[in-house]
């Protein structure tokens, strides 16, 4: 299967069967987003995922009644931060230089740029904003 065609067969479910999908299917989509781009690599989320009957009915109301947070057996939730601190733009750094096995003043200039990016919004919703299109 090309990327085309698997762009192409994507649909959107309407209605789940009731079937639970396997921890391990689970813990592949998760690694999946762990791994998808973002901009400056920061990914400014964090990755909830509502499993318990109860907590998805607590959340149904707020996301419109759906019938699919209900019906699934795992709800993932993309929360986006708000705001975005330099802290967590550190955070990201640090991790960077030690899986890259690089001393930490050699990404000075991605820190600064990273940094620059989230202090320069307007407001705080334009950041959340940004950090949602993640």
């Amino acid at each position: 299967m090309t990327l085309e065609d698997a762009l192409n067969w994507r649909y959107a479910t309407k209605r789940m069967t009731g079937e639970n999908v396997p921890e391990e299917k689970v813990d592949r989509i998760l690694e999946a987003a762990r791994l998808a781009p973002s901009s400056f690599g920061l990914q400014p989320y964090t990755l909830l995922v509502a499993e318990p009957l109860e907590l998805r009915q607590r959340i149904a109301p707020v996301a419109m009644n759906q019938p699919q947070i209900t019906e699934c057996s795992h709800l993932v939730i993309f929360a986006a931060w708000s705001p975005v601190t330099e802290a967590q733009v550190e955070e990201m750094v640090a991790l960077i230089a030690e899986e890259r096995g690089q001393p930490r003043d050699k990404l000075a200039g991605l820190e600064k740029t990273v940094k620059g990016k989230v202090a320069g919004f307007a407001s705080e919703e334009e950041g959340f904003q940004w950090a949602a299109r993640q």
